[in-house]
């Protein structure tokens, strides 16, 4: 077996032990309510159902303390967080990469992020474009399928215990995604950039 048939079998493995498992449950609240007084709000999507991308996903936002557990993620499921005005770094992490974004968002305001599968290198998340200036846009025919076909998630009970059995591995995961994440020109930058004009009002 080579190394590529190796690792798609144990990321099948890890799949199969997180379904097995409540690693994600669903939000009590389906709608997507208006932002708090003096918050942002962002709806990370992940639309796809594709077998091959049912690799368990899990957000986080990056602060000088540590990684802040946002939510874990499967297919069809979307998630929605709520954080102050201002420029956030964000990360994507699966077992096989990590992915950064950049958010300047402003209070009030609702902003939408696809969380998409890269083959062989997890989910990037992509910044929704409201002025449709990029092929990730909330213009696209297919958009409103994706917040209508996708359910509101939260992490589970059983994934932090389990996230934690693996912490040293998923480390050397981040380390590598953050040096591809330096190494990246300042147009690769602005593309992974949720900008402020961006946001709706809900």
């Amino acid at each position: 077996m080579n190394i590529a048939s190796l690792l798609f079998a144990a990321l099948l493995g890890f799949t199969a032990t997180a379904q097995a498992q409540s690693f994600t449950k669903p939000a009590a609240d389906q709608s997507l309510p208006a932002p708090s007084a003096g918050k942002a709000q962002i709806v990370f999507i992940r639309a796809t159902d594709a077998f091959i991308y049912k690799i368990l996903s899990w957000l986080a936002e990056v602060t000088p303390e540590k990684d802040v557990l946002i939510s874990s993620m499967q297919n069809k499921t979307k998630v929605v967080y709520e954080t102050t005005p201002g420029e956030h770094l964000f990360m994507s992490h699966s077992p096989v990469w990590t992915h950064f974004m950049i958010a300047n968002v402003e209070a009030g305001k609702r902003y939408y992020v696809l969380v998409r599968p890269v083959h062989g290198r997890g989910f990037q998340m992509r910044p929704l474009r409201k002025d449709g200036s990029t092929d990730y846009n909330t213009s696209l025919p297919q958009f409103p399928a994706w917040l209508k076909d996708t359910e509101t998630v939260e992490t589970g009970p059983d994934f932090p215990p389990y996230l934690a059995r693996f912490q040293a591995k998923l480390d050397e995961t981040r380390a590598k995604g953050w040096e591809d994440w330096k190494g990246k020109s300042s147009s690769q930058i602005a593309e992974l950039t949720l900008n402020p004009a961006d946001g709706f009002d809900p």
